[in-house]
C-alpha cells in the first residue's frame, strides 16, 4: 500500500520531491487538515511560490472525500540541539537502546548540507538492535524529517560503559518558525488587466511575483514595468541585435533579455521604458554568476497593471517564547532624598507600551550594512519596565571609524548571534510596542530591511525624540541625543553604545511627553 508521501509525489509527477512530510494534524473544530512539510533552503523559491500547486497534490493524494487541507512550509534545518531531543524521543519505541544511549553517544558532524551521524553502541545492543530493526527505523525516521543529505552510522564501541538516564517526558518541540500567507487560498499572483497583443499569443494567464521568481524555470509568466531598454549587439554578430531592460512588478525587478526574430526586430523597438507588459517565457542562471537570475520572454503583450495591489506577504509567525534574548528586568538604584516627592506618570503613556530602541552598525545603508548591537526598553505605563540587549555578529570586520566611534571592537561581536537569530526575539518583545528612537526612521531602516528578509514585518506606530524635541524644546542650538541628555540633566553612562543610548532615550522620552501634555 502507498504511502501519502508516495501518492504526493505520484500525482505530482515528483515535481515536489525534495518535499517532507513532517507532520500532520486533523483539527476537528475546523474540519481542517493542517501538513507540514519541510524544504531544502536551495528550492526555497520554487516551493514558497507554489504553495497552491502543493495543497492540490495533497488533496489529490488522498482517495475518495478529503476535508480541507492547510499546509505549512518550514525551511530544512539541522540543528544539533533540536535533532537530539528528537532522536531521543524516537528512541523511546526501543526500551532496552534508551535506557542506555546517551547524547553523548551520538555525534553529529555538519558540513554544509551534508550532515554525518554516528551512533556508538555496546557490543551487548547490537543483537537486539538487529532483532528490532532499529538500525534501519532509526535511519528511515532520520532521513523522512530533514532535506539535507544525512548519512547514518552505527559504530560498535565493545567494552565501553554506558551510564543509564532518565527517560524523557517532553515531546519535540514544534518549529521554532513557520510561515504562512497573510491572505488564505488567494496564492501569489498579479492578475494585469486591460491586455492585448504585442509579440506572440495574448496572454491571459495571472503572473507570480518576481520577488519569488528567482529560480530556474521552463515556462514562468511575469508581468511589470519596463525600465533601462536598450538595443545591443553581438561581439561576434554585430548585424544580430538583442534588448535587455529590467522588468519590475510590485515586489522586484528582474533583468530581461530579448531576441528578437526577424517577424519581431520592428515591434520590440516599439517597447519603451514606463510601458506595462505580461509576458512568457523562461528563466536561466548565470552560470558565470551564481545566484543571479536572466528572465528570456518568448511572448509578450501590452497590460495595465492593477491599481492599489496589496501585496500577499509570506509571513513567518514567530513563535511565543524567546531564543536568543531574554529580556531582564530593568531595576535602577538611586540615592533617595527625604524632600523627593515621586511624581505620577504622564498620562498620555498609561495604557501603552513603547519599545524605545538604538541600534550600532557597521554604516549608514540598511541594504548593505550590517548591524552589530540592538538595546531596547520597554516602557509601560510611563514606566520603565525591562530591557532588550545584545551584539550581533555581523560575519565581517568591523570598521575602524565604527570602532572608534561605539568602542565595539571585532572580538566583542565574534561568536555572538546573527541577526537571523535576534530577530524574530526582537519582533516578538517589540511587537505589540509604539517605537520610538532618537531619529528613530533610521532603526527601522535597519530592522525594516533585516526583518523582511526573514518575512517578519515591523508595521508599529512610531515616535521620534529628535522632531518632538524641534517642537517641544525649540530654543536649542542641535538635537543630538547628546544636547538632549544635557537639557534634561539626563546621565548617559556611554554614549554610542545600543542599550545606553536606548535607557536615555527612554528617559529623554518621557520628558518630551510631559511637555506635549502641557503644550
Amino acid at each position: 500500500m502507498q504511502t501519502f508521501s508516495e501518492k504526493f509525489n505520484e500525482v505530482t509527477n515528483d515535481k515536489y520531491k525534495s518535499l517532507k512530510l513532517r507532520n500532520a494534524k486533523f483539527i476537528i473544530e475546523e474540519s481542517l487538515l493542517l501538513l507540514t512539510f519541510a524544504y531544502p533552503e536551495k528550492d526555497e523559491n520554487t516551493i514558497l511560490s507554489s504553495r497552491d500547486d502543493i495543497i492540490l497534490g495533497a488533496k489529490r493524494a488522498f482517495d475518495g472525500d478529503v476535508p480541507n487541507i492547510e499546509i505549512k512550509l518550514v525551511k530544512s534545518h539541522f540543528d544539533r540541539d533540536f535533532f537530539l531531543r528528537d532522536i531521543m524521543e524516537y528512541l523511546k519505541q526501543f526500551p532496552m537502546l534508551a535506557t542506555v544511549m546517551d547524547e553523548r553517544n551520538i555525534t553529529t558532524e555538519i558540513n554544509g548540507s551534508e550532515v554525518k551521524i554516528i551512533f556508538r553502541i555496546d557490543s551487548a545492543l547490537v543483537d537486539y538492535c538487529n532483532k528490532k530493526s532499529a538500525g534501519k527505523k532509526i535511519e528511515a525516521h532520520i532521513k523522512s524529517s530533514y532535506c539535507e543529505n544525512i548519512s547514518v552510522m552505527f559504530l560498535n564501541v565493545s567494552g565501553q560503559e554506558d551510564e543509564s538516564i532518565e527517560d524523557f517526558e517532553k515531546e519535540m518541540e514544534e518549529e521554532k518558525s513557520r510561515f504562512s500567507l497573510e491572505s488564505i487560498g488567494v496564492g501569489r499572483n498579479i492578475r494585469p488587466q486591460n491586455v492585448e497583443a504585442f509579440i506572440g499569443n495574448v496572454i491571459y494567464d495571472t503572473a507570480s511575483y518576481i520577488e519569488d521568481a528567482f529560480v530556474e524555470c521552463e515556462n514562468i509568466t511575469l508581468c511589470g514595468t519596463i525600465s533601462g531598454m536598450r538595443e545591443l549587439s553581438k561581439k561576434d554578430n554585430p548585424e544580430r541585435k538583442f534588448y535587455k531592460f529590467n522588468l519590475r512588478d510590485f515586489t522586484k525587478d528582474m533583468g530581461c533579455l530579448y531576441f528578437p526574430t526577424k517577424k519581431t526586430e520592428e515591434q520590440i523597438k516599439l517597447l519603451k521604458d514606463g510601458k506595462e507588459i505580461v509576458a512568457r517565457g523562461k528563466i536561466n542562471e548565470d552560470k558565470m554568476r551564481p545566484g543571479s537570475y536572466t528572465f528570456f520572454p518568448k511572448e509578450i503583450s501590452l497590460c495595465t497593471l492593477p491599481k492599489d495591489f496589496k501585496i500577499n506577504r509570506l509571513r513567518r509567525e514567530v513563535d511565543d517564547v524567546y531564543h536568543v534574548v531574554f529580556p531582564q528586568p530593568y531595576r535602577i538604584v538611586k540615592q533617595t532624598n527625604l524632600f523627593d516627592i515621586a511624581e505620577p506618570p504622564p498620562k498620555y503613556m498609561i495604557g501603552k507600551t513603547f519599545c524605545v530602541f538604538d541600534l550600532e552598525t557597521t554604516g549608514f545603508a540598511p541594504e548593505n550594512d550590517k548591524i552589530i548591537e540592538i538595546g531596547a526598553v520597554r516602557i509601560v505605563d510611563g514606566v520603565i519596565k525591562d530591557t532588550f540587549n545584545t551584539y550581533l555578529d555581523p560575519k565581517l570586520p568591523i570598521p575602524e571609524k565604527i570602532i572608534k566611534l561605539t568602542g565595539i571592537k571585532d572580538s566583542d561581536v565574534m561568536g555572538q548571534p546573527t541577526i537571523d537569530e535576534v530577530m524574530p526575539d526582537f519582533y516578538k518583545y517589540s511587537h505589540d510596542c509604539i517605537l520610538v528612537g532618537q531619529n528613530v526612521q533610521f532603526d527601522y531602516g535597519f530592522i525594516s530591511v533585516n526583518g523582511a528578509r526573514q518575512n517578519i514585518y515591523f508595521e508599529n506606530e512610531m515616535m521620534d525624540t529628535m522632531t518632538m524635541a524641534r517642537q517641544y524644546v525649540p530654543t536649542l542650538k542641535k538635537y543630538k541625543l547628546s544636547y538632549l541628555t544635557d537639557h534634561f540633566h539626563i546621565e548617559n553612562i556611554s554614549a554610542h553604545r545600543g542599550i545606553y543610548d536606548a535607557l536615555a532615550t527612554a528617559e529623554v522620552f518621557i520628558n518630551l511627553v510631559k511637555l506635549m501634555q502641557n503644550a
